[in-house]
């Protein structure tokens, strides 16, 4: 540690700086004030090297400080951080400024340095800050091959117990309590800019932050940073280095809450390829979790354009994330760093999804350069994976409505001429799928598998699947496997319904079969109910079956077939797949046909 410090008073003189070392930009460097003797002082050309880097202050003033000028060189001459911090979590002032602070850092191979001008902080009091604002500044970093510039605008953070921070870098938590204390009540940066100085520029025009609070770590931070760069260099750790990594790596992932974090007017630009790229999102924000990381997520109003296509998306929404399941695997790996990490104990870790929402996305994409785009969008689409068990899901949930795009005419598509030979010139598409696992009951049901479209029609299958125990949900794909070969087909229920789809297919066939539509339809319907039962064997319940089929073929509207097990512990998928005919089927089945 360096320092040098050159001070002049008014009426009994004393000065004083404080470092905020912190959290993103807000985290850099912090001076206090609050009043208990009235001195003013300035401070010149002040120094200090430490594990977390170098600040350099040419000039602080201080208003009403409760410190000589005296005590805050001895401060900083014992060459101590820890002695430093303390001095300046005690300071009090009614007022600081800093015309200009550099903060320069190199962790691993990356070099960078932030500059912050026109600090002000108004109203410390023994280390507890009212108001820290700077009116801006700018930052830089490099590896040696890449450089990333940039600058800030106007800096605020609220309410700032700067001995908590100081606390957090320098201190244990000990055996005793370790609560979460608020460090900051808020915070906003405006006007952020990056970019490599030649074709790519990120911009975000707000970032906030409220009710950010930390607890002490088990080991103090600039301790374990110094051990960790002490490492670098290491191809092989010892144990006791992997555990004591592993171990920080977990304490400091769960060492963060927050009530919400947000960004606003975020925009990305790259044009290091003939065809630029522009992304644009107006909001981003992150509701905390109380057990850490964050619980929701939030986007709104994001717009990408690239290669003459255009893709814009309303919203963005997600609730019940959690990361709990990687911090506890991380702790219980910490505890044995040489134990193989096996597919199960990977798998534990995965974090829980929780449903993951998208509304009204609209999208303009040219089939190819140059072409005339095709219109589409999705009304909603929403994806939920949670209630897991060893790490997998157990609750799955699929839903898209309205996937709608334009069918135009001479795209050359396959799938797209097929389409307009039907006679549409613009599909709307909507699906669902629904399962989940049963564990009193060993069994996953399909609570809804189906597909509908506007002027087509829909099919929707459910059903239960049993023999499923939890090796099913091993990370060994082999007993994964082999769990599934006991699995059993309980029972399965089929609706469909037709809203057109059915008279455009017939009207094909008819053309097909050189008749009319009616005639096309009863022979049909007819060829059905003479086929089926041969097919199936014959009985009473092929017969049901065929008669159903053959009236919704004459007369389409609904059709629904129920297939239950007699076995009340279902049909064995492998079994399925050997039996040498449909009548060895039916002699375990029961069919219940319906046709409206």
């Amino acid at each position: 540690m360096t320092v040098s410090a050159r001070c002049a008073s008014h009426g009994g003189g004393t000065a004083a700086a404080a470092l905020a070392l912190g959290l993103g930009l807000i985290g850099t460097v912090a001076l206090w004030s609050s009043p208990a003797a009235a001195n003013d002082v300035v401070v010149e050309d002040l120094g200090f090297s430490g594990t977390l880097g170098s600040y350099a202050i040419p000039r602080m003033e201080l208003t009403g400080s409760s410190l000589s000028a005296a005590e805050i060189e001895a401060a900083f001459a014992q060459d101590d951080p820890q002695v430093l911090f303390e001095t300046l979590a005690a300071l009090s002032a009614t007022q600081i400024t800093i015309p200009r602070m550099v903060l320069s850092q190199d962790i691993a191979d990356v070099t960078q340095e932030a500059v912050y001008e026109d600090i002000r902080i108004d109203d410390m009091r023994e280390g507890r800050i009212a108001s820290f604002t700077a009116s801006g500044g700018s930052f830089s970093a490099s590896d040696g091959d890449d450089d990333v510039i940039g600058s800030f605008g106007a800096v605020e953070s609220l309410m700032i117990d700067l001995p908590l921070i100081l606390s957090y870098y320098t201190e244990a938590a000990g055996d005793g309590d370790n609560p979460f204390r608020t460090a900051y009540e808020s915070f906003s940066i405006s006007d952020l800019v990056m970019g490599d100085g030649e074709s790519a520029q990120f911009t975000i025009e707000e970032i906030s932050g409220s009710a950010v609070a930390v607890r002490l770590l088990q080991e103090p931070l600039t301790e374990t940073i110094a051990a960790i760069a002490a490492m670098e260099d290491t191809d092989d750790p010892t144990a006791e280095e992997a555990t004591r990594l592993l171990n920080f790596l977990a304490d400091m992932m769960d060492s963060f809450r927050f009530e919400e974090m947000s960004m606003n007017g975020m925009t990305i630009v790259d044009e290091s390829d003939d065809d630029p790229v522009e992304m644009r999102i107006e909001r981003i924000a992150f509701l905390g979790d109380p057990q850490g990381g964050f619980a929701a997520f939030m986007m709104e109003d994001m717009r990408v354009a690239a290669d003459g296509a255009v893709i814009a998306i309303a919203s963005i929404d997600s609730e019940g994330f959690s990361f709990a399941p990687m911090l506890e695997g991380l702790r219980a790996l910490a505890e044995d760093p040489d134990a193989d990490l096996s597919p199960d104990e990977m798998q534990r870790m995965l974090p829980v999804i929780g449903t993951v929402t998208l509304n009204d996305l609209t999208a303009s994409i040219p089939p190819e350069p140059g072409a005339t785009p095709v219109e589409g969008g999705i009304g909603r689409l929403s994806i939920t994976a949670d209630t897991p068990y060893e790490g997998v899901p157990t609750n799955l949930r699929l839903a898209i409505d309205n996937l709608a795009f334009d069918l135009p005419a001479g795209t050359g598509e396959e799938f797209i001429e097929m389409a307009r030979g039907f006679g549409y010139e613009r599909l709307d598409l909507s699906g669902n799928f629904a399962a989940r696992w049963n564990e009193a009951g060993q069994e996953i049901v399909l609570s809804d598998l189906s597909f509908s479209g506007e002027e087509i029609g829909s099919v929707a299958l459910r059903g239960v699947i049993g023999g499923v125990g939890p090796e099913v949900f091993s990370g060994d794909e082999t007993m994964r496997l082999m769990a599934l070969m006991g699995a059993t087909v309980k029972n399965l229920h089929l609706m469909v319904e037709d809203r057109g789809i059915a008279e455009i297919l017939l009207s094909l066939q008819a053309a097909e079969m050189g008749v009319s539509p009616d005639q096309a339809r009863q022979q049909l319907g007819m060829m059905s109910q003479m086929m089926l039962p041969a097919i199936l064997g014959g009985g009473p319940q092929a017969q049901g079956l065929a008669e159903a089929v053959g009236r919704f073929l004459e007369n389409p509207g609904e059709l629904e077939i129920a297939v239950e097990a007699i076995d009340p512990a279902g049909i064995p998928l492998m079994e399925l797949g050997t039996m040498s005919a449909p009548a060895d089927l039916m002699q375990r089945i029961e069919i219940d046909a319906q046709a409206r």
